[in-house]
């Protein structure tokens, strides 16, 4: 047996700079900047210019709730001589105020014209002051990275689908005809499996606007899913995305600190095209716990604001209703011609309400991704995987290369050897089962019919699975602890409230989960 060799990406070291070194910023949705008119080139820099040095005193004293998140880039620095005074604010991209703002400083003496920026955006030097000259080079990145490219494709109705694929699936026929009748454009429905929208919006603007310049292959798979998300002209939304496993529930997240976190070599993803190169990226981890239902619709709002896009949010389980009342349609009973018919007529009423713009549309109609009905991860325990990488000499990977990348450094350490396989009925399988290797399945499984010593960490069901482990059981301890609960980080960008789950939301969750999912798949 030996290593399957992996894609060969590493930028921990690229994201564990300081970060006046790092990647800068993006914003797509944002209109362009007053200092560079839309469809333009950035202005060359001038040789030896840097900000002016001295801000005007008295702004700070007009506006002095917003000093600690300011920076002033001074006039000297743009072509139409006019400063700008850079604002961090959680709410920065709906933000209307500031032509009120910039008012107020043109009335004391302080000309400027006011942007609002996402919050870490400010570069600071090591006493905490702004950094004028990097936070001039990273808003100049912006300014040019949102720039928009003319396009001579076809162009049309383009629905991106963030739903379970069953109902994706039965949808897409159903809906594709009578939009197109509706409003008289090609309509093309795509699916996707990415992360919860609080996530979702997280990292796009972390794409946008910390690091648009980063070209490195571990970003392909991001940059791809949110391509699709910015070219939409309408999202649909199953809002029944973020409920499974929500008390040890994990997504990982683009780290605005440009940070690994130390737990997340330890995740177990599912196969999501998303995740594909998150083992060479700076990531952060997100809590379900801490992230209520109302958290979950709120940041899907905010999503749909951030792009511009109107965002269409379907409860395909009626008992989840009251974690999630503002639904713009909510399946009931189990017919699929029913369930279909009742999503056609509430989309066509709600696209009446208001216009979808045209985009330029995918070669291939009516697309669903290969993908995981549902994007997950779980956080496996240390010591679990210290004891298991110690108790076998050969081993079978099973899942994403991205996933568990710690338990593949210990079997290097060890001197271990291992086969990696992204399916059980590879032929290799068998030969390594010969061998007395242990099948460690790093991703979601459902059955799984191989003979040999098995440890599932994240099976159809709560807590991992073990077979045919026999001495070595003992020293891994029992499944259910297999799995830890994920650290609360903050290093992300989270607008929604954040708070722990309540009893009563947690039971109505679990009665969903029992009635969905009445008998539980475990391991053959």
């Amino acid at each position: 047996m030996s290593e399957k060799s992996g894609p060969g990406l590493s930028l921990r070291r690229l994201f564990r700079r300081k970060q006046k070194d790092g990647p800068e910023m993006v914003m797509a949705s944002n209109p362009p900047t007053p200092d560079l008119p839309a469809h333009a080139p950035p202005a060359p820099e001038r040789a030896g210019a840097r900000p002016d040095p001295s801000p005007p005193p008295g702004w700070a004293d007009i506006l002095p709730q917003f000093r600690p998140h300011a920076a002033w880039l001074g006039p000297a620095e743009f072509a139409d001589h006019r400063a700008r005074l850079l604002i961090e604010a959680e709410d920065f991209f709906f933000r209307d105020d500031a032509p009120s703002l910039g008012a107020q400083l043109a009335t004391a003496g302080c000309p400027a014209d006011i942007a609002f920026v996402p919050p870490r955006f400010i570069r600071r030097a090591a006493d905490g002051a702004a950094d004028a000259p990097a936070t001039l080079a990273r808003w100049r990145q912006a300014a040019a990275a949102r720039q928009t490219t003319l396009t001579t494709a076809e162009t049309g109705i383009r629905i991106l689908c963030l739903a379970d694929h069953r109902l994706t699936r039965r949808l897409t026929e159903a809906l594709a005809a009578p939009l197109e009748a509706e409003l008289g454009a090609k309509v093309v429905i795509e699916a996707a499996c990415l992360p919860p929208a609080p996530i979702l919006l997280s990292d796009l603007i972390f794409r946008d606007w910390f690091a648009p310049d980063a070209t490195a292959p571990a970003f392909a798979a991001i940059d791809a899913a949110l391509a699709r998300l910015r070219e939409a002209s309408l999202i649909l939304a199953d809002d029944a995305l973020p409920w499974l496993g929500a008390s040890r529930a994990v997504t990982p997240v683009l780290s605005h600190a440009m940070v690994r976190h130390h737990a997340a070599d330890r995740l177990v993803l599912r196969a999501q095209a998303y995740t594909r190169h998150h083992d060479a990226l700076p990531i952060s981890l997100a809590a379900g716990r801490t992230l209520p239902p109302a958290s979950h619709g709120a940041a899907m709002r905010l999503l749909g604001q951030y792009l511009d896009v109107p965002v269409f949010r379907v409860l395909s389980d009626p008992s989840l209703a009251p974690l999630s009342p503002e639904c713009d349609c909510v399946l009931a009973g189990s017919g699929q011609p029913a369930r279909a018919d009742a999503v056609r007529d509430a989309l066509l009423a709600f696209v009446r309400a208001r216009p979808l713009r045209r985009v330029a549309l995918p070669a291939a109609p009516h697309v669903a991704a290969a993908e995981p009905a549902r994007f997950g991860a779980v956080l496996a325990a240390q010591p679990m995987l210290d004891a298991l990488a110690g108790a076998f000499s050969h081993f079978v990977l099973a899942g994403p290369d991205a996933s568990l990348p710690y338990l593949r450094q210990q079997l290097r350490a060890l001197g271990k050897t291992w086969l990696s396989v992204e399916r059980l009925d590879a032929p290799e399988v068998a030969d390594a089962a010969a061998q007395g290797a242990c099948l460690v399945a790093c991703g979601a499984w459902g059955e799984v019919a191989q003979t040999m010593p098995t440890v599932a960490l994240m099976p159809i069901g709560q807590g991992g699975l073990a077979r045919g482990l026999g001495n070595a059981a003992a020293s891994l301890g029992a499944p259910a602890s297999w799995l830890e609960s994920t650290p609360d980080a903050d290093d992300w960008y989270c607008p929604v409230p954040r708070r722990a789950w309540t009893d009563q939301e947690q039971t109505t969750l679990a009665e969903a989960q029992r009635a969905a999912r009445p008998g539980r798949r475990r391991l053959a």
